[in-house]
């Protein structure tokens, strides 16, 4: 799958909550919903902080190779800005995963919506 457009993508979360986990995980706790500027093929896997980290997640899944940790800049959510040069990064099965250690999204573990922008 070609990835030719560098725009940003954006999409509302709705958070979940599944143990310490406050956000999305694919399959498991809450919803993402109005995806724009994704590539085709490819799906929001995660966006969650878990509280015992703490720690903040982001995955993107479908990519036929590993895309590399500046597929994006950064994300903000709820208010908090995350820049991929500081996460750490890795790939695997088609899924490319950022995480922070430092910081915190603060994700509610009710149904909140957040609109979230990732920066290309």
């Amino acid at each position: 799958m070609a990835d030719t457009g560098r725009g940003a993508v954006t999409f509302t979360m709705t958070s979940g909550l599944s143990g310490t986990v406050h956000g999305y995980q694919s399959g498991t706790v809450g919803s993402v919903a109005s995806v724009t500027g994704l590539p085709a093929g490819l799906a929001i896997n995660q966006l969650y902080y878990n509280t015992t980290g703490p720690s903040n997640q982001f995955a993107v899944s479908g990519f036929s190779a590993d895309p590399g940790s500046g597929w994006f800049k950064s994300i903000t959510s709820n208010g908090q800005t995350f820049n991929a040069s500081a996460a750490t990064y890795s790939y695997a099965a088609g899924i490319a995963t950022w995480t922070w250690n430092t910081g915190a999204f603060s994700f509610s573990g009710t149904p909140t919506a957040y609109p979230t922008v990732v920066n290309r």
